[in-house]
């Protein structure tokens, strides 16, 4: 995770200036984002999983 002296530094590269309090309220949207996304992403991986060993079912371990 990069802190808010980095975030500072790398959002006012461009044109456009953020206050510190500006940087802190992008930063913690972003981390929201990404703690949902990562969220789904395990939800997704274990439903995989489950569809996985749902096709080896059998006594033979074939899908046939």
């Amino acid at each position: 995770m990069i802190n808010e002296k980095e975030c500072t530094k790398i959002l006012n590269q461009g044109q456009v200036k953020f206050t510190k309090d500006e940087v802190k309220l992008i930063r913690n949207f972003l981390i929201q984002l990404a703690t949902v996304e990562y969220e789904q992403y395990n939800t997704k991986l274990k439903q995989s999983d489950n569809e996985r060993d749902m096709l080896f079912a059998c006594e033979y371990r074939r899908a046939s």
